[in-house]
């Protein structure tokens, strides 16, 4: 529905006082509808990069329902943000403890270890769990990319970022693409492909501090 999608739009957009409001106007009657709202505000204080009120609202989500894996999900994506990455990675693995063939959680977990750890080994094989449950998946092709990547397999990552921003031109699947582009020496395609990423979302945080690490 478009109302539980404008919060999060207009946070996006900055105007924090108008996401609060439709925020305040979503429904919260029944455990799902609390659930879904919880998500959504997290998701606002996400956008506003207010990252300690967001896992604040998920925390207490979490203490309400405890039971709910997508609460655990959301919140491992927060800690991730704020560098802690032992409870990212504990409420990744408690989900997976519950659903241990979930595609979503064996991708998560698997590419934050390839993004933000020297655990490449441990990356690869929950990433390798996840390609086999979801093949055709363009974000865990991407997580396999940048695994390939952080592994000095140049031409392999080029291959599979390659077929990922074929599928979604997503500003982070386009900077990790234009990254491995570049270290492999098409330094004009690579630009073609970031620069297009940030005309589309010129405050895009992965794509600016893949510019700068580029240096042009």
């Amino acid at each position: 529905k478009a109302a539980l999608r404008m919060p999060r739009l207009l946070a996006k957009l900055g105007q924090r006082d108008v996401a609060l409001q439709a925020l305040a106007g979503l429904p919260a009657g029944n455990d799902d509808e609390k659930i879904q709202k919880a998500q959504i505000e997290a998701q606002v204080w996400r956008e506003l990069k207010e990252y300690g009120k967001a896992r604040a609202v998920l925390d207490q989500a979490i203490s309400r329902h405890p039971d709910a894996d997508d609460l655990y999900y959301d919140r491992s994506l927060i800690a991730d943000q704020l560098d802690d990455l032992p409870a990212a990675e504990a409420d990744l693995r408690r989900m997976l403890q519950k659903q241990p063939g979930s595609a979503v959680a064996l991708n998560a977990l698997g590419y934050m270890l390839a993004n933000r750890t020297e655990r490449l080994a441990e990356a690869e094989k929950l990433l390798e769990q996840a390609i086999a449950s979801d093949p055709d998946n363009p974000v865990i092709i991407d997580s396999i990319g940048w695994l390939r990547f952080r592994q000095g397999r140049l031409q392999e990552a080029v291959e599979w970022l390659g077929r990922a921003y074929r599928v979604i031109a997503d500003p982070e699947v386009a900077a990790h693409y234009s990254e491995a582009l570049w270290r492999s020496g098409d330094k004009e395609r690579a630009r073609e492909v970031l620069d297009a990423a940030l005309k589309a979302d010129p405050a895009h945080e992965v794509a600016q501090e893949t510019r700068k690490r580029l240096g042009y």
